[in-house]
């Protein structure tokens, strides 16, 4: 559950270099709200985070994608992921979205569950896509 402590250590000084650290409260922007910004052209919502918490917990991601979790997963599982995620294309199964939920809480200890909305799919999909981006590195 928790990341390494070069992991945290490596976060935690990202985090302070970032424009939208806030010194005073240790948070990603405003505290436990958030806020929108751009950052690369790109709309997005800060955490809100306490950083030197979220620094800690292995699956937790940076809301700008300066840093992600931690995703230990085995070669077979990653051969299982990549020829799932290769079937999901244009159309997903229901047995697929079962399937890619199932997978979403195990690496990113999500709560994920299997959706009709296109767009939740799409996020998992692309969730676990990163996943297999970070094993290939």
């Amino acid at each position: 559950m928790f990341a390494a402590n070069k992991t945290q250590d490596e976060r935690i000084t990202t985090c302070r270099k970032c424009k939208f650290y806030k010194k005073k409260s240790k948070t990603c922007g405003t505290p436990i709200v958030g806020n929108k910004v751009t950052y690369r052209k790109k709309e997005h919502k800060l955490c809100g985070c306490f950083v030197d918490i979220k620094s800690r917990l292995r699956f937790a991601q940076c809301p700008l994608g300066k840093w992600s979790g931690e995703n230990n997963i085995t070669e077979l599982e990653y051969k299982e992921l990549k020829k799932l995620l290769s079937y999901t294309v244009s159309e997903v199964t229901r047995e697929q979205n079962r399937e890619i939920a199932i997978l979403h809480r195990k690496y990113l200890y999500s709560n994920a569950k299997p959706s009709s909305c296109r767009s939740c799919v799409v996020k998992n999909i692309n969730d676990l896509h990163k996943i297999i981006e970070q094993y290939e590195q």
